[in-house]
């Protein structure tokens, strides 16, 4: 009887180390687990920081672009307008520029007006997102910290409970 007390005591000293190193195992995994889901959500993080930066780049590039574009057209429409106030003086021998000119100045003021207007509507929706998103992604982050907090070290967690060995 002598060797199979020691065949018993032996199965069960190796099944009781394979169940620490199952436990192990999961702690590791649960570990990784929070680990990249922290890195992931940093990373999401940083990509928002970048995306933002890109569309404020994006958008200040094409204000400068539209700016440009005005004031070639503007140059272009004063070009016209003495053109014809030349022409108009030699054929009729009056000026119409005055009218021209007073009209205009009262339309680029509208449409600065306008123009101002609509980037800072366009500014303050953006902010509304980016806090929006920014939110979403905290929310999102915390809610899978508390679902993938690690097991303390030495410990089996076992239906939702830890026990201490």
């Amino acid at each position: 009887m002598g060797n199979l007390t020691n065949d018993m005591t032996r199965l069960r000293r190796e099944v009781d180390a394979l169940r620490d190193a199952r436990g192990m195992l999961m702690q590791d995994l649960t570990r990784g687990a929070y680990d990249l889901t922290t890195a992931v959500a940093a990373m999401r993080a940083e990509f928002i920081d970048a995306h933002m930066a890109m569309a404020q780049k994006t958008g200040a590039e094409l204000v400068a672009y539209v700016a440009n574009i005005k004031n070639q057209v503007d140059r272009m429409r004063e070009e016209n307008a003495s053109d014809l106030a030349g022409a108009s003086q030699v054929w009729f021998g009056t000026s119409p520029v005055k009218n021209i000119i007073g009209g205009k100045e009262k339309a680029e003021s509208r449409a600065r007006k306008q123009a101002e207007a609509t980037r800072q509507a366009w500014a303050k929706s953006e902010a509304e997102r980016r806090a929006g998103e920014k939110a979403r992604l905290h929310a999102t982050v915390s809610k899978k910290n508390k679902k993938t907090e690690p097991v303390a070290k030495g410990s089996v967690k076992k239906n939702g409970a830890t026990k201490k060995k």
